[in-house]
Parts: C-alpha cells; sequence; structure tokens
C-alpha cells in the first residue's frame, strides 16, 4: 500500500519499478501531469485513487493490463478527452469514478460488460457532456 498525503509533483515512470504494490492513494497530494503508461505494469493493483489533484492528460488505454482492479477513483483533476472503450475488459471493477474532470464523448457501449460495477460516476466533468445511452 502506498498513501502520503505530503507528497506532491508528478508520478514518475520509475513506479512502476515497484512490483509488490497493489494498493495506491494519493488522494489530495498536489499530483501534477499525467498518469504514467507505466501505471499498467502494476499487474497486481487492485485500487488506484487519485482523487482531488491535478493530473492532466487523458485515461492511459495501459491500466488494462490490470486484470484485477477493483477500483479506479480519478476524480477531482483536469483529465481530457474520452473514456477508452478498452476500459470494458477491466471486468473485477467495482468503482470507477471519472466525476469533476473535463472528459468529453459517448461512453462506450461495451462498457455493460463491466458486471461487477456498482458505483459508476461521469457527471460534472467541466462544461463537456459524456453522453450516457447504451444499447
Amino acid at each position: 500500500m502506498f498513501s502520503n498525503p505530503s507528497l506532491s509533483g508528478s508520478l514518475p515512470a520509475t513506479i512502476a519499478s515497484a512490483p509488490l504494490l497493489f494498493y495506491m492513494d494519493f488522494t489530495g497530494c498536489a499530483v501534477t501531469g499525467s498518469l504514467p503508461a507505466a501505471l499498467g505494469d502494476l499487474t497486481d493493483m487492485w485500487r488506484i485513487k487519485f482523487r482531488d489533484n491535478s493530473l492532466t492528460g487523458s485515461l492511459p488505454e495501459s491500466l488494462t493490463r490490470q486484470t484485477g482492479l477493483e477500483v479506479l477513483e480519478l476524480r477531482g483533476n483536469l483529465l481530457e478527452g474520452s473514456l477508452p472503450h478498452v476500459y470494458s475488459s477491466l471486468v473485477t471493477l467495482k468503482v470507477f469514478d471519472m466525476k469533476f474532470n473535463f472528459l468529453t464523448g459517448t461512453l462506450p457501449t461495451e462498457y455493460v460488460n463491466m458486471m461487477a460495477l456498482n458505483n459508476f460516476e461521469i457527471y460534472k466533468n467541466g462544461n463537456h457532456t459524456v453522453t450516457c445511452t447504451l444499447a
């Protein structure tokens, strides 16, 4: 587990050099920059929380390599772009919280395959709208 509210700055790509890391909580730490693609190399990760920081950029598709991920909370950042359709492969995901960012686009129809989800929050994304229509 890694949690330290006094940390700030950007995340180094070398964060993936901690292969036994399974829980990461950077809530309110003033983390800046983008989420490194190397986070996907932490394949035993089951909880990622970067709530209320200043993360920028888009959501990395590399997170789909985390086959046991249950919680992904990235709310309250400056993330932009669309929700990656490949996130539908995160079938163990229970919490998906992306509210209070700047995401745009349409909710991928593949997300209906995320059967473990019980908390899905994408509202309040800046001046933009993520359209939620599933067939």
